[in-house]
């Protein structure tokens, strides 16, 4: 206990030196505003894109509920039935975790160009968790479970970068950090009910603890299939002029070919002229006394 608290005293301090001396805060347009006022910007905020946040909020929560309570069944699993202690059994826990973050990055790297398909990254993420869990719970067999956990984690990885996304663009900066606090709390909510959650449930059976998981996440899978609007966020006209704006980038980027090809050509055929110059002059020289002594 002691050790861990010692490790991530040694991790979090340069953390907080690099945030501090890397990041730069935008700046705050209105800073003289009143308490009254900045609430009721969010409340408008939710007023027009609260359906999409209540979507995203459950689907944060509910996905991290669940991978943190497996974790708490699985860490007892490891060290009751598997015998595996210590650093360990800490590597055999980071299995789903590193699958929900590998999944995580290269889903955020290809949403970055596809804000188009958030909605479908969030509904497939809960899909593939509630499947999952459901087959864990119907099938007592060690592989399943391990593979089932696995893609657990990987159904989370598509989930929380879609969300973070659409809840961070909900709202201009000055009001993001309101919105964004009310996430991170609802998130971690969840992150914090997952483990005494499960560990009530195991109570009843393996089978009802999976099954209730499975279940919250498939409610939380249709919340978000009909909730869950991207045109809600970024405007209806997002993705189209995003593509005009690419369309204009490539034409413009054509005719600067176009321009820099004649150039070129340009400047060869005066380069070429410049070099052909001396010779030609010399066949007229030649052609001229070629002609003198004809005529002598």
């Amino acid at each position: 206990m002691v050790c861990s608290i010692f490790v991530f005293a040694i991790l979090a301090i340069p953390t907080a030196i690099g945030v501090w001396l890397a990041i730069k805060e935008p700046p705050i347009k209105n800073k003289d505003r009143s308490v009254k006022d900045y609430v009721g910007n969010i409340a408008k905020i939710f007023k027009q894109k609260g359906k999409t946040l209540i979507g995203c909020f459950a689907a944060g929560s509910v996905v991290l509920l669940v991978l943190f309570g497996v974790l708490s069944f699985l860490s007892d699993v490891l060290e009751e039935e598997f015998g595996l202690k210590g650093v360990t059994k800490g590597f055999a826990l980071a299995g789903p975790v590193l699958a929900m973050s590998a999944t995580a990055f290269f889903s955020g790297k290809f949403l970055e160009n596809h804000r188009n398909l958030m909605k479908e990254s969030i509904v497939t993420g809960l899909v593939m968790s509630a499947a999952a869990l459901a087959l864990v719970a119907l099938i007592k067999n060690n592989y399943i479970f391990f593979g089932g956990l696995l893609i657990n984690g990987i159904g989370a990885g598509l989930v929380l970068p879609a969300v973070n996304t659409l809840v961070t663009s909900s709202a201009p900066v000055e009001e993001r950090g309101g919105v964004t606090a009310l996430y991170g709390s609802v998130r971690f909510f969840g992150v914090a009910a997952g483990p005494p959650a499960f560990s009530t449930l195991i109570e009843m059976s393996r089978l009802t603890m999976f099954a209730a998981g499975s279940g919250l996440v498939a409610v939380s899978a249709l919340m978000a299939f009909f909730l869950v609007s991207e045109a809600e966020i970024f405007g209806k006209s997002k993705q189209g002029s995003d593509k005009k704006d690419k369309d204009k980038d490539k034409h413009k980027d054509n005719q600067s070919q176009d321009k820099s090809t004649d150039q070129d050509e340009e400047e060869h055929g005066l380069i070429l002229r410049t070099a052909m110059s001396p010779t030609l002059a010399k066949i007229g020289e030649t052609i001229d006394k070629f002609r003198g002594k004809k005529l002598k």
